[in-house]
């Protein structure tokens, strides 16, 4: 009886700061920080020279990609060395979304676009835009990186990748 009570205390004191102005809003924070990603990524070509595409994802023995380092928000939900699941297939040049293009730790990165940056010379980049979302956090815009180079192990070529989240510029308050 006693914790009702207290409960519906609690709700009116609430909505009392909420009526006086007290409390603008209950928003959750934007994702900041950056993880890194590294593992193994079957391309559909057997050289980053010609690749479009990466057709599988694989951490050399045949596991998934790991993460090899993060800060920010990532760091209470993501350990090192955690392992990633990644969408396959995902073609470099995508001017289409990609959902779920990586997930760890209950964040994900829903890709938006990505382009190549760099290819020849026996290395490739990409980059790429999208949204981080998980753990309570605002949905936040992000940017991804991805590179890989020649020569491959057994058809695998090693990459790293990096995901940064960029929260959005704050809008001016308006005066009343």
């Amino acid at each position: 009886m006693n914790m009702n009570k207290t409960i519906k205390q609690t709700l009116f004191a609430a909505v009392a700061l909420l009526g006086a102005g007290v409390i603008d809003t209950l928003e959750a924070a934007p994702i900041n920080g950056s993880i890194t990603i590294r593992g193994g990524a079957r391309l559909n070509t057997g050289s980053v020279n010609t690749a479009t595409k990466v057709t599988e994802w694989l951490n050399g023995s045949g596991a998934k990609p790991t993460v090899a380092s993060r800060s920010g928000s990532f760091t209470g939900f993501v350990s090192a060395g955690a392992a990633v699941t990644m969408a396959a297939p995902w073609n470099f040049n995508s001017p289409s979304a990609l959902a779920n293009l990586w997930s760890v730790g209950g964040f994900t990165f829903n890709l938006t676009a990505s382009t190549i940056t760099h290819q020849g010379k026996e290395f490739l980049a990409v980059s790429g835009t999208g949204t981080i979302t998980g753990n309570g956090f605002d949905p936040t815009p992000g940017s991804w990186k991805f590179s890989t180079q020649n020569p491959s192990a057994n058809s695998v070529f090693s990459f790293s990748a990096s995901t940064t989240g960029s929260p959005p510029t704050p809008r001016p308050t308006p005066t009343p």
